[in-house]
């Protein structure tokens, strides 16, 4: 490490430094300023001599100046920009306030930078991701509504059976109006890619009616329209004929030791673990998701969870990104109602965790019930590719407005914009 006494005009502030930037009158201004009066600079600033840029030290560097220092002693590096952000956030993760939006900026940039290791600036890998989608992706409550005014209005969707719509600013994301029983519509989704993770909740053929249910006439109604969902209401014989087309489906379409999570009744769980066994999948755990109330029903006992088969696709080791002390009892609490798009849809966080924990950046996501899209908007959120298919337009429409709402309008292209918020382009 070399140490030396370099000009203050030598030394710029770096333009990305993502810690709070202390002012005078902050209480923790004042202590560092009486600190370095007492003890002096006893902490070496750290300037990197290639860019000329402060690495570590923007607070120490900021009393010098103001006590009209005309050199200070740094230890120098030499560095490439990329890893000395890479060392600036790790020098930063000991003490200090972040500025949230910065830090979520930078990480984000760090972790698309193949050279670094996330982990060697002090974070982990699924803490980053959540910090990414938590300050860049904090958008999911102020979607666009105007695609919910035109289902409630009757008005007709926007998307035709078999669209193939691409959305993200490279076209990452796929949508298709089509059916998962059909190889070709399958074909059609997927072309020569295969998803390395599904995420999914198909039917679970039980005649699903929102309103059957004794509710309060209080209550704050969901956006979701009060209607069946097709495929839900099936003879036993012909569900399960359904649904062998279904895993044949999800066999096409994922690359061997691919896992999945499914989510569905506990009722149809027998079918469904020896119909997957049969098509070479393995399944592996049930998971329970654990609500924070119950859903007001008519039995003697009113329901609080729903539960999901974890497993993968055989022929291939399967891979995990998840904490070694993961549970099968997921404590997460549902969205909020009013933005329901879905009549059956699920939480963010429970596509967020599936993807963050069996998944990596890049990777693509099958979701072939998309409903709303909240696996696509996790895997957005998350920086996956998501690959999900949709049979009924209209839920497509929501797909498109709840993406445009989290990525912004310069993440699809021209024509889709003008296509699904032509109001928009012209003003």
């Amino acid at each position: 490490m070399m140490i030396k006494r370099i000009s203050v005009n030598k030394v710029t502030p770096a333009f990305y430094n993502p810690r709070r930037d202390l002012k005078p009158d902050d209480k923790e201004y004042t202590q560092l300023v009486k600190s370095m009066d007492e003890f002096g600079c006893v902490q070496l600033l750290v300037w990197n001599k290639r860019t000329g840029n402060l690495v570590g030290g923007h607070q120490r560097f900021k009393v010098l100046l103001a006590q009209g220092a005309k050199e200070v002693e740094v230890s120098v590096v030499d560095l490439p920009l990329e890893k000395e952000k890479a060392l600036n956030v790790a020098l930063n993760k000991i003490s200090g306030d972040w500025d949230k939006a910065k830090l979520a900026e930078l990480i984000d940039e760090l972790v698309k930078t193949p050279q670094i290791d996330i982990e060697s600036v002090g974070f982990d890998l699924p803490e980053a991701e959540q910090l990414i989608a938590d300050i860049l992706g904090d958008t999911e409550c102020d979607e666009a509504a105007n695609v919910l005014d035109q289902l409630d209005a009757g008005l007709p969707a926007i998307t035709k059976p078999g669209d193939w719509i691409a959305l993200g600013l490279d076209g990452e994301h796929r949508v298709l109006c089509g059916d998962v029983t059909k190889p070709a519509d399958v074909a059609k989704l997927m072309g020569d890619s295969r998803a390395k993770l599904c995420h999914t909740d198909p039917p679970y053929n039980v005649n699903y009616d929102r309103n059957n249910r004794p509710v309060s006439t209080k209550a704050k109604r969901s956006s979701a329209e009060a209607e069946h969902i097709r495929n839900d209401g099936l003879t036993p014989k012909r569900y399960e004929a359904w649904f062998i087309k279904v895993v044949k489906a999800l066999s096409e379409a994922m690359t061997p030791g691919a896992p999945f999570y499914i989510w569905n009744s506990h009722r149809n769980f027998g079918l469904m673990h020896d119909l997957l066994t049969n098509h070479k999948f393995k399944v592996s755990s049930v998971i329970t998701w654990a609500k924070e109330s119950f859903a007001p029903g008519f039995g003697d006992y009113n329901e609080q969870t729903e539960f999901c088969l974890y497993g993968f696709k055989g022929g291939a080791r399967h891979s995990w990104y998840g904490p070694k002390n993961a549970s099968t009892l997921w404590r997460i609490r549902r969205d909020r109602t009013d933005l329901y798009r879905h009549p059956t849809q699920k939480a963010l966080e429970l596509a967020e965790r599936a993807i963050r924990n069996s998944s990596k950046r890049g990777d693509i996501v099958l979701d072939p019930f998309l409903g709303s899209g909240t696996t696509l908007i996790a895997a957005a959120r998350l920086g996956r590719r998501c690959f999900g298919m949709e049979i009924e337009p209209k839920y497509c429409d929501c797909i498109v407005h709840r993406y445009i709402a989290l990525a912004g309008h310069k993440a699809v292209s021209p024509e889709i914009l003008e296509r699904f918020l032509p109001e928009e382009v012209q003003a």
